[in-house]
């Protein structure tokens, strides 16, 4: 298991050399100490974690595809989304394009969207606001990142997913990443194969 940690401190204050898990393993991924927030950034894939991230995955596809599915002419797909990008990109385009357009969809962007908004936002709304308030304000900002009107609802429902599946790890963001990759994944072959 990798961790990561980076300590936030406040200029006038006294770093601690103790690690903020020794004090309690079972903690979201923050912990204060005399003035210091630490955060930590954890990824390690075990079967339980990897179990929790297609979990999600599925349950996220579930939530967001059930709308399309009773309703498609009212769903936000219909209204058209980001897929619709990449279905032109990996249909009409040259093989290094999709392959870029692959590489950042489903490994680049899930990485780096879950340090920002699970790793990162979350923890740190959470001991600000709590962590129900954290969920959903780290879900919309993640939603937003995403600048789609149309596709903010369900943006915000994978959000709330891969907020519980990180909670769920305990911090660990090996499942949120995963999910979050497979959700991807997804949506770009379904937007490949509506092509």
């Amino acid at each position: 298991m990798t961790l990561l940690i980076l300590q936030l401190q406040a200029p006038s204050t006294v770093s601690t050399s103790e690690s903020p898990a020794q004090e309690n393993p079972r903690a979201l991924n923050t912990s204060q100490k005399e003035g210091s927030s630490f955060l930590l950034l954890r990824f390690g894939l075990s079967p339980k974690t990897a179990a929790c991230g297609v979990a999600t995955a599925a349950c996220a596809l579930l939530l967001i595809a059930a709308p399309d599915l009773l309703l498609p002419a009212t769903s936000p797909a219909a209204a058209g989304s980001g897929t619709d990008y990449g279905a032109r990109v990996l249909g009409g385009s040259s093989a290094p394009a999709a392959f870029m357009l692959v590489l950042s969809a489903v490994v680049i962007g899930p990485l780096t969207e879950e340090i920002v908004f699970r790793g990162l936002l979350l923890p740190s709304m959470a001991v600000w606001m709590g962590l129900p308030s954290a969920l959903l304000g780290s879900s919309i900002a993640f939603a937003m990142w995403h600048m789609s009107v149309t596709d903010l609802p369900s943006l915000t429902v994978l959000g709330l997913c891969l907020a519980a599946c990180c909670v769920g790890c305990r911090g660990n963001l090996a499942g949120s990443v995963l999910a979050h990759s497979l959700y991807n994944a997804f949506a770009l072959g379904a937007a490949w194969g509506a092509r």
